[in-house]
């Protein structure tokens, strides 16, 4: 429960425009994790929340600058199924994905996934945010699992396969609004 309240506050405040601090663009080793052009680049982002939701003061989201605007969604929904559970956010047309209880093998158990798109500058950047069982962000530099996880979701993109449309017909099923 008390992850589902932080993710109901942290993407309420992201949509109405809360207060986002950049951490600086992160390059990676693109040439690394890129053997295709899945993505132009990655980037992870902190992004403030109130003191009383999380022990944390900032959870980190990494972004995928991609070539289609729901490619972390659809690799996440390829690799493990149907989200656990939406938010929809005032405001904003398309619904947050979230799986709950995922297992990574070899780098994470029982974590949450949660997934969103949006244009940044007319571009589409597609995101993550990862939290253990307690609501801890994965993804933040002090992280164990942190370049495991990096990885693990860059491999994923560039090994999508984008003509797979299950993604699609069960999203635009689900949300015929979001998808007009």
């Amino acid at each position: 429960m008390r992850v589902f309240f932080l993710c109901i506050v942290f993407l309420s405040f992201l949509t109405i425009s809360c207060k986002v601090k950049s951490e600086g663009f992160k390059e990676c080793d693109i040439e690394t994790l890129m053997n295709k052009k899945k993505y132009s680049r990655i980037g992870t982002y902190k992004v403030s929340i109130p003191d009383s939701i999380t022990r944390d003061e900032q959870i980190t989201q990494l972004a995928f600058h991609c070539i289609y605007i729901q490619a972390i969604p659809k690799v996440i929904y390829d690799e493990f199924g149907l989200w656990s559970r939406t938010l929809q956010i005032e405001n904003h047309k398309d619904p947050i994905l979230i799986w709950d209880s995922v297992n990574i093998e070899g780098i994470a158990k029982n974590i949450t996934l949660i997934s969103g798109y949006h244009l940044h500058r007319k571009k589409p950047v597609t995101d993550i945010i990862i939290l253990d069982k307690h609501g801890k962000d994965l993804l933040k530099e002090t992280s164990n699992q942190r370049t495991s996880l990096i990885s693990y979701f860059g491999k994923l993109l560039r090994e999508s396969k984008i003509n797979n449309n299950d993604f699609f017909i069960k999203y635009d099923n689900s949300f015929p609004k979001a998808s007009n």
